[in-house]
């Protein structure tokens, strides 16, 4: 999945986040969850080292920057952590020693906590977007470089009619909008996807929520289908998609996530969801980096 997409999740879809904690485990059959039916967030958390409310935002629907299409349908019927990693574009290390753009191929090393390496190969000649040239691109340190398939040179955030350009460490990164039923928006400081729909505030169309960023609808989504069981709710002038407070079973200051057995559980937007660690035989325990619960390599 697209880097800046999950950067552009992370903070819009940060105000959907709602503090909460976990119920006492004898009252959680009785409470609201949402179940990890196909293993899918199992088998992203299992096999790419992902936290588990990162899983969330990687199976959003594409037009709102989740994995497309095809790859959604190779996760679901992938049996194996390297058919899940080679959906996504990764494999197995061990990682080269250095980012590299040989042969026209974009190869870096990805070194999730606590994980083996994975290695991210992208072939950039032929791309659909236009970013058919490799270049290695370094962080302001200097030390964090990765290989990036790009279309050249740029200064800063623009759009090309409905292609959204990302200016990434001085490199241009294209993206149709078009394609997701978006057009492209310059705000003067950034370049985003936007609907045509004319938004002055976040708020709710019954079960659907609409967040807006200058005018324009930036996310426009049911919320059932962003996590399965929950609703549009709002806080005041806060706009999410959650249980109402009363009816949430997560209670503030108590410990959020915790293991049963292979299936791991944590409250966001009020409501337990579900990892299944156990789709393709992972376990659920505390992550190597420290004692957050997370699903541990099959």
């Amino acid at each position: 999945m697209r880097a800046l997409a999950r950067q552009w999740l992370a903070l819009g879809l940060a105000r959907l986040a709602l503090g909460c904690s976990g119920a006492p485990a004898s009252s959680l059959a009785e409470t609201a969850v949402s179940p990890d039916s196909d293993g899918a967030r199992g088998k992203l958390a299992a096999c790419l080292g992902l936290s588990l409310d990162a899983t969330l935002f990687w199976l959003l629907p594409e037009r709102e920057g989740g994995l497309s299409d095809l790859q959604r349908a190779c996760l679901f019927s992938a049996v194996s952590c390297g058919e899940v990693q080679a959906c996504v574009g990764l494999r197995e290390g061990p990682c080269p020693e250095v980012a590299s753009c040989e042969a026209g191929r974009a190869t870096t090393c990805e070194r999730p906590p606590g994980r083996p390496e994975l290695v991210r190969d992208e072939a950039c000649s032929g791309s659909a977007d236009g970013n058919d040239t490799c270049a290695i691109a370094s962080g302001h340190d200097g030390e964090d470089r990765w290989a990036m398939c790009n279309a050249g040179s740029c200064q800063r955030d623009a759009c090309d009619g409905d292609v959204r350009i990302s200016c990434i460490a001085g490199l241009s990164e294209r993206y149709d909008c078009a394609a997701v039923g978006k057009r492209c928006v310059d705000s003067g400081e950034l370049a985003y996807c936007a609907y045509e729909t004319a938004c002055e505030a976040d708020h709710c169309e019954g079960d659907t929520l609409v967040l807006c960023s200058d005018g324009r609808a930036t996310f426009h989504e049911r919320c059932n289908d962003v996590v399965p069981g929950t609703g549009c709710i709002s806080y005041g002038t806060t706009y999410s998609c959650g249980i109402a407070s009363e009816l949430s079973p997560c209670a503030e200051g108590e410990a959020n996530v915790e293991c049963h057995g292979a299936l791991a559980r944590f409250c966001h937007l009020g409501i337990w969801v579900e990892v299944d660690c156990g789709a393709l035989g992972a376990k659920c325990g505390p992550r190597a980096a420290g004692d957050i619960v997370a699903c541990t390599p099959p």
